[in-house]
């Protein structure tokens, strides 16, 4: 039985889109249901729908899973989201299940789980073919490389992304995805931001010191051999990961992040062991319009065994064996200095060159105008430029104190986890004693209003009013296709009212959408003190 009941965030992080996240917040009001109770890893309930009978709802919470008698295809289901809503405020008591439950339940536990697929070993012939065609595209690769540093760098800006694209389809047909991949990321470099030039010429480097090295593959040792075949491309067997020896531990998940292309959306899951200290990455994919698995949700724990795929820095790692249901999470212990976290990243680096990002945990840092993370000890370590609102940081922070917020670490900075969804530590919004700013009363900061995961531009310092001192700030409602709740909110300033009116994207500054007073929400000495601050607002809801 879970010692505790989800928070609403964290059920939130379940929902597949930001549409069912809304519906299902609608459903979770007592008045829809009928009945509704929970006991073990079970919770149930019948909701009031608009057929004749109410539709029968059941969840487990050891996976989660979902069952609903109503015709959505989507999972979980808004009426799966209200019942886990409902019971994370305390509104299923605890009580007997009843029959249909069980015989649902029953039914998962004599279903017998799904084995891995064994694929069939490749024949000699056809591995061997296959190492030819991608020992043919490296070397293709390399001339390439050779063209380009021959030409210069001059013309890379006004070549466009075509010659990337071109070479990376090439290595595509070779079968070598991952120095596609690489490629391709040379064509968003070329003439982007300052100093783009450097950067080129280093991932230009890279991609020559992934080539020597697949020459001699060979000759290096195991760990490294696994790395280069995974950094071109080549594919390690799931069951051969779980041959490996596995780890147990109790692993909090830090943070979550989605990334969508044309042709898959790609999650990445950061774990870290409480007693190993050990940093994982989950892997999940998924077509574009197919729901991701929610079997990890940002600020819980989980007691399960990890195994690890091979190479010289083991990081992405699957579950071969969970012994609990999520949990939720305490906040971990980070780095007590920068100096410390960059020494992790000098020795991931050192083991694998081609290293994109290692996660950092950071204690003590607080995040200054300039966009720098600042220790107690003076050091500081700049933000990427391509985080240019770092608000999330001043929510997690409190405004004035220090907090341990998770990200990534890339070469020359720490860049929060990108992409259109976030879900960064801390999950849930901080309590008013950390000195989080604050307004009231708290229903002016309701859960769907939620912060934007990369801004359009940066915000303008936000007028004082003469005459009481309080903050005049904008604020917008989280666009339904972009925005997801869980983590600190983009809270309405004191004096404003949240508009019933969703906008479908981020309005520019210099559109006016003004709010009309709310004698409700009065100004309180921590939102006028937020005027201070370059950032419009970094209120927790």
């Amino acid at each position: 039985m879970p010692n505790e009941r989800w928070s609403a965030a964290q059920v939130i992080a379940l929902a597949p889109d930001a549409s069912s996240a809304r519906a299902g917040q609608g459903a979770s009001a007592a008045t829809k249901w009928e009945s509704a109770g929970w006991g073990g890893d079970l919770l149930w309930g019948l909701c009031r729908g608009s057929g004749k009978h109410p539709y029968q709802v059941c969840v487990d919470l050891s996976e989660p899973a979902y069952r609903c008698s109503c015709p959505s295809r989507k999972f979980p289901c808004k009426h799966a989201l209200g019942l886990m809503l409902l019971w994370s405020a305390g509104g299923a008591p605890e009580a007997e299940a009843p029959d249909w439950v069980d015989e649902w339940h029953a039914a998962r536990a004599a279903k017998p789980r799904r084995a891995p697929v064994k694929k069939g070993q490749p024949s000699e012939a056809a591995a061997g073919k296959r190492a030819d065609r991608v020992a043919a595209g490296m070397q293709e690769l390399d001339r390439w490389l050779l063209d380009q540093i021959s030409h210069g760098l001059a013309g890379a800006e006004r070549s466009g992304y075509g010659p990337y694209e071109a070479m990376a389809a090439r290595l595509v047909d070779a079968q070598a995805p991952g120095a596609a991949n690489a490629v391709r990321r040379l064509g968003r470099i070329a003439g982007v931001g300052a100093q783009w030039a450097d950067r080129l010429l280093g991932e230009l480097a890279l991609l020559r010191l992934l080539v020597a090295a697949y020459g001699r593959v060979g000759e290096l040792p195991d760990p490294l051999a696994a790395t280069v075949r995974s950094r071109v491309g080549i594919p390690v067997p799931t069951e051969e990961v779980l041959a490996g020896p596995p780890l147990r531990d109790r692993w909090h998940v830090l943070g979550q992040v989605e990334l969508a292309d044309d042709r898959l959306i790609t999650r990445r899951t950061w774990l870290r062991g409480t007693d190993s200290g050990r940093f994982a990455l989950l892997l999940a994919f998924a077509p574009p319009g197919q729901a991701l698995p929610a079997d990890t949700v940002p600020g819980t724990a989980i007691d399960a065994d990890l195994c690890w795929y091979p190479g010289a820095l083991p990081m992405r790692a699957v579950f071969a064996h969970r012994h609990a249901v999520l949990q939720p999470g305490t906040a971990p212990a980070g780095a007590p200095a920068i100096r410390e976290a960059l020494a992790g990243w000098t020795a991931a680096v050192a083991a694998e060159p081609w290293c994109e990002s290692v996660p950092m945990l950071l204690a003590g840092v607080t995040p200054t105008d300039d966009r720098h993370l600042v220790d107690a000890a003076g050091d500081a370590v700049p933000l990427s430029a391509g985080h240019d609102e770092p608000w999330w940081l001043l929510a997690a922070s409190g405004a004035a104190r220090s907090r341990s917020p998770a990200s990534t670490a890339r070469p020359g900075s720490v860049r929060s986890p990108p992409g259109p969804r976030v879900d960064t530590w801390p999950p849930r919004p901080v309590p008013a004693a950390t000195g989080a700013v604050r307004c009231s009363p708290p229903s002016c900061c309701p859960p769907h209003w939620s912060a934007p995961s990369a801004a359009p531009s940066p915000v303008r310092r936000p007028t004082v009013s003469g005459s009481t001192g309080a903050a005049r700030r904008r604020c917008w409602r989280a666009p339904r296709s972009r925005w997801r709740t869980g983590g600190p909110a983009w809270c309405p300033s004191p004096g404003e009212r949240r508009s019933s009116r969703p906008h479908r994207r981020a309005p520019s500054w210099s559109r006016s959408r003004r709010r009309t007073a709310s004698p409700s929400c009065s100004p309180t000495a921590a939102c006028r003190a937020a005027a201070r601050s370059p950032w419009a607002c970094w209120a927790t809801g």
